[in-house]
């Protein structure tokens, strides 16, 4: 059971370059509920945030965002992209759908004045061996990229033309029926402003680094097969490695690195490119597996009564000295009921050997009755150092009771602010949100929770979801308490899975906006766009 709990939050929360995001996510509270309630064996999701002073409702704030509306039909599944393909400005929406014979399809629309039109500019239907998407920057603009099993081929929406990029092997064999999903695999590796490429095969990683006329050179192989593992009816399924992106050898430049068979193999970037061959460590700070997915394999069909599991969870640069921290998340059981998850961050020492060192005992601790999850980082207050984020639940058959009774769960989220390298024993604030659920009618309520810049100044606000057609904004202070007492409140039809809130600077002018996918019974499924005055 356990086994189920830890793979349900890591299928969730894996991407595939873990410690540099391209963008801001929402919290994953659907993942942290589906966790902790499929201890009971049941299929739960969340709703709205209390505990928070009234809202101040003012006239200009409320509509301080110009939006737009566009309207989908006949899809059973649409994923949403955005890139400045014509380099106005302002990015292009991308919509992927797969419709229900099968047929995928791409529908563009263009802004004019921060406002999207409901009509797309151009509607193609794609290749059929279209497997997945990114955009990126080549030859120093936007562009769409699409990945068959084979080959990677800029494509053009509004001429319907190809041009191929790299031919590879994947671990990406086949379309999915019902689904054209966007993977992370196309971003700038050595920092020179030109989006690269990282695919994932068997035998580990192919990295194609983009030269200045748009052409990659041939692919570094960095031998970092994917995990496998076998499901409970005895199918194998296999998942890519975390791919730690950071300085490791303090020379200014970023390096890639894995963990494979209980040591580091970490790819030094240097003045011609990434080494092909690797420099292997092993830290002194102990633990026995890599993530929430590697504490699900070792504690899969152990008894629960007395077992601690300790894994690495994050290997990169906190405190901004350039040099990387060390994070393991632990996890005592002693019981199915009694859980207690605790991450400890290592502080990064100089180099010994050209390898990074860490002091043996923790810097910082972050405990909690429960479970922790989807701990996040965020220089929330832009002082250079990343700030922590963590949401979790406390067990307890009594809560759990409760919580079938009410069809609520509370989850907390606390925030923890680093201050000369050192995070507190205990959150600088706390929010609480509730999670709510009916067996009746099967309704899922989650709420978003998103820490991003949409005033401009440099500072992240926290945004929260407050029903079905709120969001509250609390705008980012530069003190202890991070955020604002009082929040600013908007009126706006909210998706019901944070998993539609998209964040964006649509219209590059230092303000993140929001796409937000609305899925209504009976109603045409919308796509709506908030772009920040």
């Amino acid at each position: 059971m356990w086994r189920q709990v830890w793979r349900l939050q890591a299928t969730t929360a894996t991407t595939l370059l873990n410690n540099d995001q391209r963008l801001p996510r929402p919290i994953s509270i659907r993942a942290c509920l589906r966790a902790c309630l499929s201890l009971c064996c049941l299929s739960l999701s969340a709703t709205a945030a209390e505990q928070f002073v009234s809202p101040i409702v003012l006239p200009a704030a409320i509509d301080a965002f110009t939006r737009s509306g566009l309207t989908t039909r006949d899809v059973v599944a649409q994923t949403v992209l955005h890139a400045d393909l014509a380099g106005s400005g302002q990015d292009d929406l991308l919509l992927l759908q797969v419709k229900e014979d099968k047929t995928r399809r791409l529908r563009l629309y263009r802004a004019t004045a921060k406002r999207y039109i409901n009509e797309p500019l151009v509607v193609r239907d794609l290749p059929a061996d279209v497997i997945f998407a990114d955009t990126g920057n080549w030859q120093g603009r936007d562009v769409l990229v699409l990945f068959s099993a084979t080959q990677a081929v800029q494509y053009d929406p509004v001429t319907g033309q190809g041009q191929a990029l790299v031919s590879f092997n994947s671990i990406y064999n086949n379309v999915v029926d019902k689904a054209l999903p966007t993977l992370d695999v196309m971003r700038d590796l050595n920092g020179d402003g030109l989006d690269d490429l990282i695919i994932p095969g068997f035998a580990g990683f192919s990295v194609f680094i983009q030269q200045a006329n748009g052409e990659f050179r041939a692919p570094v192989m960095m031998a970092a097969p994917p995990v496998m593992d076998m499901s409970y009816n005895d199918h194998p399924w296999y998942t890519t490695r975390k791919t730690y992106h950071t300085d490791i050898d303090a020379d200014g430049r970023e390096d890639l690195a894995f963990w494979v068979d209980g040591e580091f193999r970490a790819y030094m970037q240097h003045n011609d490119g990434f080494s092909s061959q690797f420099v292997g460590f092993t830290p002194l700070v102990e633990f026995e597996a890599e993530g929430y997915e590697g504490i699900s394999m070792r504690m899969g069909g152990e008894d629960q009564s007395n077992v601690l599991k300790k894994a690495l969870f994050a290997f990169n640069d906190l405190d901004g000295d350039a040099r990387p921290e060390l994070v393991t998340l632990a996890v005592k059981s002693e019981g199915v009921f009694n859980k207690q998850t605790t991450y400890e961050f290592y502080r990064g020492q100089p180099l010994k050997q050209g390898v990074p060192q860490f002091l043996t005992v923790p810097e910082s601790r972050i405990e909690s009755k429960g479970i922790q999850f989807d701990l996040l980082q965020r220089d929330l207050n832009n002082d250079g150092q990343l700030d922590i984020i963590v949401s979790s639940v406390e067990l307890g058959l009594g809560k759990l009771v409760r919580a079938l009774l009410t069809g609520a769960i509370r989850i907390d989220l606390g925030f923890y602010q680093m201050q000369d390298g050192v995070y507190p024993g205990k959150p600088n604030i706390v929010r609480t949100i509730e999670a709510t659920f009916s067996f009746s009618s099967g309704d899922v309520f989650v709420p978003t929770v998103l820490m991003v810049d949409v005033t401009g100044d440099g500072l992240a606000d926290l945004l929260l979801q407050e029903g079905d057609d709120e969001l509250h904004i609390y705008p980012g202070e530069a003190t202890d308490k991070l955020f604002a007492d009082k929040p600013v409140k908007v009126i706006v039809a909210m998706p019901r899975d944070p998993d539609l809130v998209q964040v964006a600077d649509l219209n590059h002018d230092g303000k993140q906006d929001l796409i937000l996918g609305l899925e209504v019974k009976g109603m045409p499924d919308q796509i709506m766009v908030l772009i920040k005055d």
